[in-house]
């Protein structure tokens, strides 16, 4: 019986292929990603003791690719790390809440224009009910310069870059989501007036180019945090949950649901505008990724989660 066995072990070990070598494995780790071989990494940096990088806003190239700005904060203050020079270690602080950028604001958005030469903030005043658009250059040392401010308070405040000069806001008032409740769940009694209403929600449009104007576009819908195409004409509603996912169009003037629970996360839009990809969220958790046609309003899935994958 040991001899057979012997001889049918041998048989398959010279019948069977050469086995293949082990796939590689990752060596690189980090809190947040592993790093596999065959994969050049330019530069890796420590970040300064007690920064949690935010995962809502990935790296910002700024002054064309010379220097990284890594959003997030630290002690519970949002703060706008930037790093260049050899190796990308010069680290410096670009903006931060109660600091360089906004002394006296707490920042709610961030936003790089096409050359990374300036950045937006949303900031909103600890002293004063009211939201401000303030610019920065990030090559000047000086102080941030106010382009536009809004009075009242917001759930929910977007900002982005459409070319160099334009600035696209979206607000959502927090006075519209008091007026939709029932009084009774307000704390207001009879006789008691509401909240004085500040800006309207909707979508603003800044322009920076010589003479500061603000242009408005009311729409039927809650603004969210919006990712813009590439033509700057549509954007995607990212949604929360106090709105819903949604697809904006600003030459129609119109705003429709995206069939997704909320909120989801755009990853990419292709070069002509016409689609994006975006993953539908769980919590922290990823379920599916998703390619959405614009013009037809149609979507399909491209890849599936391991875990939602298990529960089908």
């Amino acid at each position: 019986m040991a001899l057979t066995l012997a001889l049918v072990c041998g048989f398959a070990a010279c019948s069977s292929p050469p086995t293949k070598p082990p796939l590689p494995t990752e060596v690189v780790r980090t809190a947040t990603m592993n790093i596999t071989p065959g994969i050049e990494v330019l530069a890796r940096v420590a970040l300064p003791d007690g920064f949690a990088p935010s995962p809502d806003y990935p790296p910002m190239w700024l002054q064309s690719g010379q220097e990284v700005a890594i959003i997030g904060t630290r002690n519970g203050q949002a703060m706008v790390m930037g790093y260049g020079g050899s190796g990308y270690r010069s680290a410096r602080v670009i903006a931060e809440d109660g600091g360089i950028g906004a002394s006296d604001a707490r920042m709610v958005d961030f936003a790089a224009d096409p050359d990374g030469m300036v950045l937006a903030l949303a900031e909103v005043s600890t002293e004063a009910k009211r939201l401000d658009v303030v610019t920065r250059d990030v090559i000047s040392a000086g102080a941030a310069s106010p382009v536009s401010s809004f009075d009242g308070e917001f759930d929910s405040a977007s900002l982005a870059w459409l070319g160099d000069f334009t600035i696209p806001l979206a607000l959502r008032s927090h006075a519209d989501a008091l007026m939709e409740a029932p009084r009774d769940q307000l704390g207001l009694v009879r006789g008691q007036a509401a909240p004085a209403p500040g800006a309207s929600s909707g979508l603003y449009t800044i322009t920076v180019s010589g003479a500061v104007t603000t242009g408005y576009l009311k729409l039927n819908c809650k603004m969210s945090h919006l990712s813009w195409a590439p033509n700057g004409m549509v954007a995607v509603g990212a949604g929360d949950a106090y709105a819903p996912a949604t697809i904006i169009d600003r030459t129609k003037e119109t705003c429709d649901r995206v069939n997704a629970k909320p909120p989801i996360r755009v990853l990419d839009w292709s070069h002509d505008s016409k689609a994006f990809l975006y993953q539908q969220l769980n919590g922290p958790q990823v379920t599916g990724t998703y390619r959405y046609d614009v013009s037809s309003r149609t979507e399909r899935l491209v890849a599936l989660a391991s875990g939602a994958a298990a529960g089908i």
